[in-house]
């Protein structure tokens, strides 16, 4: 078969027969998206799509015969509950689950373990915030700012202890401040 190549500006270059298309290719001069006009037929096609041309980063195509299956080393996969492997109802797939755990990744990944936390957090800083009222003074109001901080925290979670965490916190906050005011008031 003999082509001609159609440059960029219109300029026409053969004929050549397929294996100068082939070395050109190699060399760059024919990409795939070059116009090939087939001498045989007058048809224009774009490289990629002429017949036995080999265009650099392209899989040579399977020798022609009959088709043999290999077989799969790893054996077939085994269907899920739905009849295909991964398949959910409905005919969606899903992500496997991740033997890795959760952190606290962002909204809507709180674990139990991570409100625990918020929670005994939350009545620590109360506490401390009271102790270190009576004994340090001003730090009595920075732990009742982080209590008040991590209940709300808990209760944004929708935990069943969030609500009266926060309002123990607010409660302790509101000592604090009231005995800020009689320290100051001199009573």
């Amino acid at each position: 078969m003999q082509f001609n190549v159609i440059a960029a500006d219109g300029n026409k270059y053969g004929p050549v027969d397929l294996n100068t298309l082939n070395s050109w290719a190699v060399e760059g001069r024919v990409v795939a998206g070059t116009d090939i006009e087939d001498l045989t037929s007058g048809q224009t096609l774009k490289a990629a799509s002429v017949p036995g041309i080999m265009l650099p980063g392209q899989v040579a195509p399977p020798p022609p015969g009959p088709y043999v299956q290999q077989q799969n080393p790893y054996g077939q996969p085994q269907p899920g509950p739905y009849g295909q492997p991964g398949a959910q109802p409905g005919g969606q797939w899903s992500q496997p689950p991740s033997p890795y755990p959760r952190g606290m990744g962002g909204p809507g990944q709180r674990t139990s373990s991570t409100e625990s936390a918020l929670l005994w957090r939350s009545i620590t800083y109360s506490a401390l915030a009271l102790i270190f009222f009576f004994f340090v003074h001003g730090i009595g109001l920075i732990f009742g700012a982080y209590a008040i901080m991590y209940a709300g925290r808990l209760q944004s979670t929708g935990h069943k202890a969030g609500i009266p965490a926060l309002a123990v916190s607010i409660v302790v906050m509101l000592i604090i401040i009231g005995g800020w005011v009689l320290r100051v008031s001199g009573s």
